[in-house]
């Protein structure tokens, strides 16, 4: 654990050569070890929110160190709640160095990955929700992943999840009641209007939980699969969508006997288009090597946000094929007709009809023959899957998404327990569930004392709504 008490110092700008690299000390101590070893060119002593110019040195030795700006920010104004000071020098990574180590040789620690957000956390500045988004707006590869990330800093998805957990602790807090005080005469809990409440909370997590796809997309980019049969052009195609020889091509199948990667850019969307090794049966397959691609290839398969299935149109339409496509019935997918350069003129028409994939697009990898239509199609494909229309609030975090699932899945129980008239012991339960996964979201259950503050919520819940022991 952590020492929140003393005072660290970390670079807050990217390492490596840049205009400015900023230097920032947070703790008791930041403004004393600032003005220490940060001499104002005025004479005037740096202070709160306001910038001075003047110049790094060493006081042992007296040499300069760099030239810079500095300011505090006095606690509790302040990004983690604490006195921080910064101070701006000129980006080169041995100035940096020195007056990093200038810090802690006076009196400051080295900050561990990610600390100034915690002590942010910890100090009450950013609840658990928030504090993830600040990784989220820094790692975003969209403006529309920037801007969600920046709608859950400033408090769109937790104010949505604490609304529903206040919703939850309420209803708790009345089937507690019937159960702790069966003796008092305690109003009848309506519990159609408790399943009724419960319903909307739960519809409510599962429109959180939908929106995870396209948050992840629009956070870390789109991710690509061009899967098929051996031989059926995928690496071409690769290529082609490139416009670059990336993947070695050859007339033998199973030449791709791995994953191969490279980025491209759909309106302002990043995508990892990924050639995998072609798909057949264990019984077609006796080379171990090609057998480890394949199961990399479905692995890659199961990862991906979007798929292209590719087809070779001078092949006859077998099961595989067929399997394969309708695999994908429920996902974003393109199904490519490959080699209409080379295939008769009602093949694709035939496969459009007989794999159910009238939207298909026709292609030649080898001569580029539709492929910018297809990389049109591939584009929208990808907006689509990355469109959460009008919604403040989205899930952009796989533990997100992963509680509100598991919170629908207690709803889901707490509601069957009531509509079942079972005893409110099973209902209670099951919203016990709900609250504390909802509260993970925000770091009001994760805590060590999370249980026991959800304890104190309900009690006094409790005894602020129902007349107890009168």
């Amino acid at each position: 654990m952590y020492d929140v008490d003393d005072t660290i110092v970390a670079l807050s700008t990217p390492p490596g050569p840049s205009g400015i690299g900023v230097v920032r000390l947070s703790g008791p101590a930041a403004s004393s070890i600032a003005r220490v070893i940060f001499r104002p060119r005025s004479g005037e002593l740096i202070a709160d929110r306001r910038m001075r110019l003047g110049r790094v040195v060493d006081p042992n030795s007296g040499e300069t160190i760099d030239e810079a700006l500095a300011v505090l920010f006095n606690a509790p104004q302040s990004y983690t709640c604490q006195d921080v000071a910064e101070i701006h020098c000129h980006g080169g990574p041995a100035v940096l160095a020195g007056v990093l180590e200038l810090a802690r040789r006076h009196g400051a620690r080295q900050a561990e990955p990610g600390e100034f957000t915690m002590r942010a956390f910890i100090n009450g500045r950013l609840d658990l929700a928030q504090a993830e988004a600040v990784a989220a707006l820094i790692e975003a590869q969209t403006a529309g992943g920037a801007r969600q990330a920046a709608r859950q800093l400033g408090g769109a998805l937790s104010e949505e999840v604490a609304r529903m957990r206040d919703a939850l602790v309420g209803r708790l807090a009345q089937l507690e009641a019937a159960i702790d005080f069966p003796e008092d005469e305690l109003p009848l809990l309506d519990t159609q209007a408790a399943v009724d409440e419960l319903e909307r909370v739960r519809v409510r997590c599962d429109e959180l939980a939908r929106t995870f796809p396209a948050g992840r997309l629009l956070t870390h980019g789109a991710r690509v699969a061009i899967v098929g049969r051996p031989n059926v052009g995928k690496s071409s195609l690769f290529n082609a969508l490139l416009r670059r020889e990336r993947a070695l091509v050859h007339e033998s199948p199973g030449t791709t006997r791995d994953v191969v990667e490279d980025r491209l850019l759909f309106d302002g969307i990043p995508a990892t288009l990924c050639d995998t090794a072609g798909l057949r049966s264990d019984e077609q397959c006796s080379d171990p090597v090609e057998r480890a691609g394949i199961e990399r290839t479905r692995g890659n398969l199961e990862q991906a946000d979007v798929v292209l299935a590719v087809f070779d149109l001078t092949q006859q339409i077998e099961r595989d094929d067929l399997d394969l496509w309708r695999s994908l019935v429920d996902r974003p997918a393109l199904a490519v007709l490959n080699k209409v350069d080379i295939a008769n003129q009602d093949a694709a028409q035939q496969w459009r009809s007989e794999v159910d994939a009238p939207l298909a697009k026709a292609t030649s990898a080898k001569t580029g023959l539709g492929v910018d239509e297809l990389a049109h199609a591939l584009g929208e494909l990808i907006c689509e899957a990355a469109d959460v229309g009008t919604a403040d609030a989205i899930v952009i975090s796989a533990r997100h998404a992963d509680l509100v699932r598991e919170a629908q899945s207690a709803l889901i129980a707490a509601i069957e327990a009531l509509s079942q008239d079972l005893a409110p012991e099973f209902a209670a339960f099951e919203l016990r569930r709900a609250v504390r996964c909802l509260g993970s979201i925000i770091g009001r259950a994760d805590s060590p004392d999370g249980a026991e503050q959800l304890e104190r919520e309900v009690i006094e819940r409790i005894f602020s709504t129902f007349c107890i022991g009168k």
